[in-house]
């Protein structure tokens, strides 16, 4: 039987996830196409990687040798420069075609360039997006020579960028077109607190007045805000956000709209149906999370052939902003229906719960993102906000033990009962997360995969319980 050639447009997350699920299989030859130089790697620790420069070395979620032994061809630093569907080959910038019967589009997003002048086209090192390894690096050499940084976005990676560089440089400087930070993600109390934070490690912060030029000079730069205000800078950071890189397809002709490449219910284009997309590039309504990419990989996998058997997932939406100062995870639909904000303003801690019809449908936690797991869960279930809200702030109620079917991490949709084999077997907390992923989304599960080594897991809370929250005050 001749194999099913199944090739990847995209070294990343959503890649390596579908390679975990069809590598090694007779039936299927698995071509991975990365643009960069690197292994699939986790994106979303990029910003922690400023703080902590080790962790670099540890982003990889496999490594050559593990993409090898499952007969995986993992090409590295090529680039894709166009799709021929008639013949059902890819084009790469070398000239090589690499022919398919299934092609995978997973190709990410890429940063938004704000169309500020003098920030376009320009090729000045010290103007740049951050989104990739490279892009770390050199932010890193930048910043043990800048004196002064600008960060222009303050979004969730603005605000993470601009958190990771305070104190690292004599001064940064954080830029935003609207009147509140986070302005797409957060109420106004959890705005002002990140901005107070910020400013207490400090951030200088300009909100409500866009860039609109970067003068370059040989020593320096300046900004030119709106209102005439001139800031001299070393360094430029673009962190306007990003969109979907839907370029490959739009030339072959897929349709594609402003939230990427369009799919059906298995993830085909509606225009071919060999060619498929998933993560940040498929218009699926959930770009920004590696949840999703991960869950798409799993999906995309079945019907490939692979036999159910994925993780199962929790049906949220997640985000989470976490740098020195700053911890905000917001989960599920929390900009949807009423709210319920519950605030300690002494210890600068904040809970937006989202609410439709008295169930809880979302919420934002900052400042104190250490019951995360019990937020994300219930999000995903039909809870009433009463309860939820008893479980999310009373010390005193505590969950039953956890099942092995409940999940240890969420982002990755490991169970407990795998946490628990490696435990058995003397795995530590970082062996746990190398071989299972957990940890590696938001990072809210590491505390538990501690807690179930330290206590046990009879007596650790885990941050999935399968049961109904009123049912922990029986």
């Amino acid at each position: 039987m001749t194999p099913l050639r199944i090739v990847v447009i995209g070294g990343g997350m959503a890649a390596a996830r579908l390679a975990e699920r069809l590598g090694g299989r007779s039936d299927v030859s698995l071509t991975i196409l990365g643009e960069e130089r690197h292994v699939p790697y986790n994106r979303a620790l990029l910003i922690a990687a400023l703080c902590q420069p080790s962790l670099l070395s540890s982003l990889a979620l496999h490594t050559q040798r593990w993409f090898d032994s499952r007969n995986i061809n993992l090409q590295l630093a090529v680039r894709a420069v166009s799709i021929d569907r008639r013949r059902q080959n890819v084009v790469l910038h070398n000239g090589m075609q690499v022919p398919y019967d299934a092609l995978v589009l997973a190709t990410g997003a890429i940063p938004v360039v704000p169309l500020i002048s003098g920030a376009r086209g320009c090729r000045d090192y010290r103007i740049g997006t951050i989104w990739r390894i490279r892009d770390v690096q050199r932010l890193r050499a930048m910043v043990r020579h800048a004196r002064r940084i600008a960060v222009i976005g303050g979004g969730a990676l603005g605000v993470e960028v601009a958190a990771a560089l305070a104190g690292r440089c004599g001064q940064v400087t954080l830029t935003h077109d609207a009147p509140q930070l986070l302005n797409s993600l957060a109420n106004a109390a959890v705005s002002a607190a990140t901005a107070e934070q910020l400013r207490r490690h400090g951030v200088e912060i300009h909100l409500g007045r866009p860039v609109r030029e970067i003068r370059r000079r040989a020593n320096e730069l300046t900004l030119i805000v709106s209102g005439g205000t001139a800031i001299d800078v070393d360094g430029v950071v673009l962190a306007a956000g990003a969109r979907p890189a839907t370029r490959l397809a739009a030339a072959a002709k897929l349709e594609v709209d402003e939230a990427g490449v369009v799919v059906t219910d298995t993830f085909a284009s509606p225009d071919d149906p060999n060619i498929f997309a998933i993560g940040d590039c498929a218009a699926t309504g959930s770009r920004g999370q590696a949840l999703a990419a991960w869950r798409h990989a799993d999906a995309l996998a079945e019907v490939f052939g692979a036999a159910p058997g994925g993780r199962t997932y929790v049906p949220v939406a997640t985000l989470r902003v976490r740098a020195p100062g700053v911890d905000l995870l917001a989960v599920g639909r929390w900009q949807a229906g009423a709210s319920v904000l519950l605030d300690d303003a002494a210890r600068r801690t904040y809970a937006h719960l989202t609410v439709e019809e008295g169930r809880l449908v979302g919420g934002i936690l900052f400042g104190d993102t250490r019951r995360a797991g019990r937020l994300l869960h219930a999000a995903s279930r039909p809870w009433s906000a009463v309860s939820v809200s008893s479980l999310l702030f009373e010390s005193t109620v505590r969950m039953p033990a956890p099942r092995d079917d409940d999940l240890a991490c969420v982002c990755r949709g490991v169970p407990v009962g795998e946490v628990r084999r490696l435990i058995r077997a003397g795995c530590a907390v970082d062996e746990i997360c190398r071989q299972t992923g957990a940890a590696s989304g938001c990072g809210s599960c590491r505390t538990l995969l501690q807690a179930l080594i330290d206590e046990g897991a009879a007596d650790a809370e885990p941050a999935c319980h399968g049961v109904d929250a009123a049912q922990a005050h029986r």
